[in-house]
């Protein structure tokens, strides 16, 4: 499904054997409430939710580092579903040095 507003993404791919092979991933979302709302419904679904069977959900956006990616009303609602929630598994930084854009 494309976010027709942002040009964000969730792709969902089952698996023929079963719920534990399927992912689920949420791609280049913004800081913007819908996505934390898009979050939970996801969860409630489709993760590994209590009482569910497990399902990996991805969360892919280099732009959350930490609670204050999303501002003075989203940190903490943000802070408490995502960061102190999920692992962060792949990670890359980018800064400017000397006017040349480096990832690490």
């Amino acid at each position: 499904i494309l976010l027709d507003f942002d040009g964000s993404a969730l792709q969902t791919s089952e698996h023929p054997a079963g719920p534990l092979y399927d992912i689920q991933a949420l791609l280049q979302p913004n800081t913007d409430g819908y996505y934390l709302k898009t979050i939970e419904a996801v969860e409630e679904q489709f993760s590994n939710t209590d009482g569910k069977s497990k399902r990996l959900f991805l969360l892919v956006n280099p732009a959350w580092r930490d609670r204050s990616s999303w501002g003075f009303f989203g940190g903490k609602k943000a802070q408490e579903l995502i960061f102190n929630r999920y692992e962060t598994t792949y990670a890359i930084d980018q800064f400017v040095v000397r006017g040349r854009k480096v990832s690490l």
